[in-house]
C-alpha cells in the first residue's frame, strides 16, 4: 500500500519535472525566435 502510494507520488513528480522542462525549452525557443525577428 505504501509502495503504491510512493510510486504514484514519484510519477506525479516525474511528470511535473517533464512539464517544467518542456515549458523551459518552449520559453527558450520563443526567446530565440523573438531575437531573430
Amino acid at each position: 500500500m505504501i509502495i503504491r502510494l510512493y510510486l504514484k507520488y514519484f510519477r506525479n513528480m516525474f511528470s511535473l519535472l517533464l512539464f517544467l522542462s518542456f515549458k523551459k525549452k518552449l520559453l527558450i525557443v520563443l526567446f530565440c525566435l523573438f531575437l531573430i525577428i
